[in-house]
């Protein structure tokens, strides 16, 4: 093979490996509320109406986690919306803030709606948003998409180096006989 190839294919594998790892790493650390959130980030891909108005559908929105003492009233917050049968993100403004006890802190939010600072996110101000990336992270995470992405090539390298091994076990059979 030509140099330049096999610089192309350890390139593209590189990329391919990288991304099975953020993949797995992702699928890992689901939430109870099945959403990525490792170390101080969560990686919330937008697919609410809800939240469609402020971000794109199809966008990675990526929260860092922000500490309770640091959210004031007017900032808008991203929570987990435990009000209806599903639960889902939202985000809204904070009208009122009040701390119960050192640990404990409750926000009103638009609408007169109480919530609990165990179901907040994270502050607005600090979220990134990628366009794009969500429908794609969401088809990697999805059971097809992590199939077809991970398990099938996988299956196919597996079956090729059983048949190059056997290939080779009747190359150097084929030898010995000579």
């Amino acid at each position: 093979m030509k140099k330049g190839f096999k610089i192309f294919l350890g390139v593209v594998g590189g990329l391919y490996l990288a991304i099975i790892i953020f993949l797995t790493v992702c699928l890992l650390n689901y939430n109870d509320y099945n959403i990525s959130d490792f170390k101080n980030k969560v990686y919330l891909i937008i697919d609410n109406d809800e939240l469609e108005s402020e971000y794109n559908e199809g966008s990675l929105v990526v929260i860092k986690k922000t500490k309770l003492n640091e959210i004031a009233v007017g900032d808008y917050i991203f929570f987990y919306n435990t009000y209806n049968e599903v639960v889902d993100v939202s985000y809204t403004k904070v009208i009122a803030k009040e701390q119960l006890t050192e640990d404990e802190t409750t926000f009103t939010l638009e609408g007169d709606k109480a919530l609990s600072g165990t179901n907040v996110i994270g502050a607005a101000k600090e979220a990134k948003e990628y366009k794009g990336f969500g429908s794609f992270l969401g088809f990697l995470e999805s059971k097809w998409g992590y199939l077809f992405i991970v398990i099938v090539p996988v299956l196919f390298i597996f079956i090729y180096e059983i048949y190059a091994f056997v290939k080779e076990l009747k190359l150097k059979k084929k030898e010995s006989k000579k």
